[in-house]
């Protein structure tokens, strides 16, 4: 896979990343495909919030294809949960774009994606970008702000 777009909720509790991954999971066409540090676990979205309470390990949930709003079908839809300090989380989607025909319907999908679960689950920081997503020049949007970077691939303040 070479062009990644990364959708992070950022730091969040233990049961706000618990949750999350539970509506995401669902929200996928499967089977899931959980592994936690690399190794394959039978520990599905539901006892993920279980395995996340007595270790600190990341986990990799291969989703299959996700339906987004005013997208459907997006395939090979992956799920990364980190851990990190002070008992707080990261979840992250992952899309290739790779696999998607026209790429320009993907931001205001996963916009309206982020929005949607921001609000449902009481999610303050999210944002998405070409991975890494961490890099604010290649973000598509933080919050409600889009940008820098705009579909077709491009610059704000581009000619």
């Amino acid at each position: 896979m070479g062009n990644l777009v990364e959708l992070v909720f950022e730091a969040l509790s233990l049961e706000q990343a618990t949750a999350l991954t539970r509506t995401l999971a669902a929200a996928g066409t499967g089977p899931l495909v959980v592994e936690v540090d690399g190794s394959p676990t039978t520990a599905g979205p539901l006892e993920l919030g279980r395995l996340f309470s007595t270790t600190r390990s990341a986990a990799h949930v291969r989703l299959g294809d996700m339906d987004l709003p005013g997208l459907s079908g997006v395939p090979g839809v992956v799920l990364r949960i980190l851990p990190l300090e002070h008992a707080r989380w990261d979840v992250e989607l992952s899309v290739s774009l790779d696999d998607l025909g026209d790429a320009s319907a993907l931001p205001p999908a996963l916009h309206a994606l982020a929005r949607k679960l921001a609000a449902q689950h009481e999610v303050s920081r999210y944002y998405a970008g070409l991975e890494p997503a961490q890099d604010e020049e290649t973000r598509i949007f933080t919050g409600e702000q889009t940008g820098p970077l705009l579909f077709p691939i491009g610059r704000r303040d581009s000619p």
